[in-house]
């Protein structure tokens, strides 16, 4: 069993465990890694493991809690093939996926669960060059249920009044726009990726993790778009989310809806902090904190705003 030694990142400490690499890597210039999230207390993995190897583009990082130890080297030497990334402690949905990424040198990167299945027969070479030609951030699939009903997993924003809402789509054509991966299910560039900065570290709640790189990607001009031939399918039910306002949203808000687009970029200006303030429940001093750190980030990445988030959703009304 190969082990590389435990790297470190923002605090986060990890292993990676296994994983030849050595045929696929001289035999395919362009290696596609998949990045498998494992739902805990649901489904075999075995037989994830042993499809995904037949595809010989393909190689698989499984990242795992820290609860995982107690099996890793049996797996390891079961599917030398597999790389294992385990994390010394519990991180958010987003974070696993920022350290994946980053672990490996892929220029394409799927993300998918341990109770879903990835069709391998839309896994083909012709894919990926689709996914190139297209050049966007993010390819999202069509997702199905264990009883082969299409998920609406397109995410529309719209505004209603004041009142920014997400609305799932049925409908699904090839190059639709979706706001964010459902379920942070996709084909990511992991170029693109990594120069908007991943998925924020700091929001834990995997809904507006996920909104919040959604919003960022559209106004920093990027896009994430669907991919009918690409499917993914549950092999139970899909996952509810909680969308209930917490200290993630507080951050997304300031982040992406408080953001004013200029001639100049992005500015977060300070009229915005008493409607802040009445909504926060961290009291002023706090709120002024978080406020100011917040205004400095969007100061440091002015630039890289080419919209604002109601440029954002003008524009996704006016293209449907």
């Amino acid at each position: 069993m190969s082990t590389t030694p435990t790297t470190s990142r923002a605090g986060v400490s990890y292993t990676v465990v296994g994983g030849h690499r050595k045929d696929r890597i001289r035999k395919f210039s362009s290696i596609v890694t998949v990045i498998l999230l494992n739902r805990a207390g649901k489904f075999d993995r075995e037989e994830i493991y042993e499809e995904l190897e037949t595809v010989e583009f393909v190689e698989i990082l499984c990242v795992e809690g820290p609860g995982a130890a107690y099996d890793l080297e049996d797996r390891s030497r079961r599917y030398p093939d597999v790389r294992f990334l385990l994390l010394n402690k519990d991180v958010s949905i987003g974070e696993r996926i920022n350290l994946g990424i980053e672990e490996t040198r892929s220029r394409h990167v799927i993300v998918t669960w341990s109770d879903m299945r990835l069709s391998r027969e839309s896994l083909t070479p012709g894919l990926i060059e689709q996914v190139d030609r297209a050049g966007n951030l993010c390819i999202v699939p069509l997702m199905r249920s264990g009883k082969s009903e299409l998920i609406p997993s397109l995410l529309v924003p719209v505004f209603e009044g004041r009142k920014l809402k997400v609305i799932p789509w049925h409908s699904v054509e090839a190059g639709m726009a979706s706001l964010f991966p459902f379920d942070f299910c996709g084909i990511y560039d992991r170029r693109q990726f990594l120069s908007i900065g991943g998925f924020d570290e700091d929001i834990v709640n995997p809904y507006w993790q996920k909104l919040d790189l959604g919003f960022r990607a559209c106004m920093w001009g990027h896009r994430i778009e669907c991919n009918p031939s690409y499917t993914v399918e549950y092999y139970g039910d899909a996952t509810v989310e909680d969308s209930t306002p917490d200290a993630g949203y507080k951050l997304f808000y300031l982040k992406n809806v408080a953001v004013k687009h200029q001639e100049s970029g992005g500015v977060l200006p300070f009229y915005r902090f008493p409607a802040y303030l009445l909504g926060s429940d961290t009291g002023p001093i706090y709120s002024l904190k978080e406020f100011l750190g917040i205004r400095n980030w969007v100061k440091e990445n002015s630039l890289l705003f080419k919209h604002d988030c109601r440029e954002v959703v003008a524009a996704w009304e006016m293209s449907g």
